[in-house]
């Protein structure tokens, strides 16, 4: 006998037990790298037994358990059923899981803040000891947001396992209707099919982010509006300052101009005293010359 273990596209298997007892123990590690997987219940170990045979190996059971049931219980026994689709029990076997690594164990991708749809929070079990199912029960809402339990379905095998197998087991889900918080608790026996709108999370979580993007590109372009204003007003600013340069620079021309003006008057000014001087020069010379003749 033998088990055959699959998980996020890896196999491995123990050695065939070679004794031909009911009860075989391995007392194996199977060793798997999960640190590419999520906790959704498609990431799940599947472990199958196998009887070897000559020619053939017999098929004795299987079963699938979504990492979120596994960091739930670290040792437990589980069930093996004829098929994936089967809910009839025929055996038992024990595992024990342990988590190593910087990454930490993986975790329930947590609620949404301000979210007002979907399922919060499932659990599954007795008040002793129940499973964190979350995961689970997020997957079996429909595109429509209706939570669909039916009637006469086995807890045990929907979740793939029994955290107390001797005591009465429930299903405990808190959700949103329509914006306001309930909770729902569905017994292991219920025989009616049970119903409940929690609305659709994912689209609420698309939704909220596309809002989240057209927020951003309205505030990208609000602050390009702003910079274009304050980058306008400053070249307003610049020119009315260069006017005002411009202005004195005339005044300042004006004033140059009648420097100026008042420069050349004043020359001309000179010429003409100095002119008349030498007139009036000439004028005593001949009289002193005529003086002179007489």
């Amino acid at each position: 006998t033998y088990c055959y273990a699959q998980l996020v596209g890896m196999n491995k298997s123990t050695t065939t037990h070679k004794s031909s007892s009911k009860t075989p123990e391995w007392g194996q590690t199977l060793s798997f790298d999960v640190r590419a997987a999520d906790n959704s219940p498609t990431q799940q170990l599947q472990i199958d037994l196998y009887e070897k045979g000559m020619l053939k190996d017999t098929f004795l059971g299987t079963t699938t358990l979504p990492i979120s049931v596994l960091l739930s219980h670290r040792k437990k026994w589980w069930d093996l059923f004829a098929n994936k689709k089967s809910n009839i029990a025929q055996g038992r076997f024990l595992l024990q899981t342990d988590w190593k690594g910087r990454g930490g164990y993986p975790k329930l991708v947590s609620y949404p803040k301000g979210c007002t749809v979907g399922i919060v929070s499932a659990f599954y079990g007795c008040k002793s000891e129940s499973v964190d199912v979350t995961s689970v029960c997020r997957k079996i809402v429909d595109k429509n947001g209706m939570f669909k339990w039916a009637g006469g379905a086995e807890m045990r095998f929907v979740f793939a396992c029994d955290p107390c197998p001797l005591a009465q087991k429930t299903l405990n889900i808190r959700y949103y209707n329509h914006g306001e918080l309930k909770t729902q608790e569905i017994q292991e026996d219920e025989s009616e099919n049970i119903e409940l709108f929690v609305g659709d999370l994912e689209s609420w979580i698309k939704e909220k982010e596309e809002e989240e993007k057209e927020a951003f590109r309205q505030r990208n372009k609000q602050r390009i509006l702003d910079a274009t204003k304050q980058t306008k007003k400053r070249i307003e600013a610049a020119a009315k300052k260069a006017e005002s340069v411009e202005d004195d620079l005339q005044e300042e021309a004006k004033k140059v101009r009648k420097i100026a003006e008042l420069m050349q008057k004043l020359r001309v000014s000179m010429s003409e005293r100095r002119r008349a001087e030498g007139l009036a020069a000439v004028r005593r010379l001949q009289t002193k010359n005529e003086d002179r003749s007489r």
